[in-house]
């Protein structure tokens, strides 16, 4: 018979909370990458698309609903609903990461894009229309990221640590005090 040591035991995975410096990174690295290539390649490039900021607009919209449907339905939190399924929220937890850095890539490469084109939309027709594109897309990228973070704050569980407070009123949206 032998004795179980720590040693022994699987680490358990972790999803630990998106670090602002992380998504700072991306956004420097993907805002200069386009500032270096819209310089180099625009004149071979076709005009800027709003298609995907569209894509990127309902993908934080989504996010925004998710939060909001799961985040009363956490242990730990001050309304008492029926729990959600542990597997949905760890798959919006990973989509809420994931997301977050899409959003600040988004973020980075419309800045670097704005930076090249607005000194030059007086004498370039074509980046006088593709300023909007890129400016837009600074917002709807910033959006994600901020969709995204709520999300995934929405789908922490409070550790053992944290003072968790009581329910108040049931599920079913009786009191105790209407039971008799």
């Amino acid at each position: 018979m032998s004795m179980r040591t720590p040693r022994d035991e699987q680490p358990q995975p972790t999803l630990v909370p998106t670090r602002w410096s992380t998504l700072l990174l991306v956004v420097l690295i993907f805002g200069a990458g386009a500032d270096r290539l819209i310089g180099t390649w625009y004149s071979a490039l076709p005009p800027l698309p709003w298609g995907p900021l569209v894509s990127v607009g309902l993908i934080a919209l989504i996010e925004v609903a998710a939060a909001w449907r799961v985040a009363p339905h956490m242990p730990g939190r001050t309304v008492a609903f029926e729990p959600v399924e542990p597997l949905l929220v760890a798959r919006l937890a990973v989509l809420a990461k994931a997301s977050s850095v899409l959003g600040a890539a988004v973020t980075g490469v419309c800045i670097g894009a704005a930076a090249w084109l607005v000194p030059r939309s007086a004498q370039v027709v074509a980046a006088e229309h593709d300023v909007p594109v890129a400016l837009v897309g600074v917002i709807v990228g910033v959006l994600l990221v901020a969709a995204a973070l709520w999300l995934e704050r929405a789908c922490r569980i409070p550790s053992a640590k944290s003072t968790i407070q009581p329910p108040i009123g049931r599920a079913d949206g009786v009191s105790d005090s209407d039971t008799g």
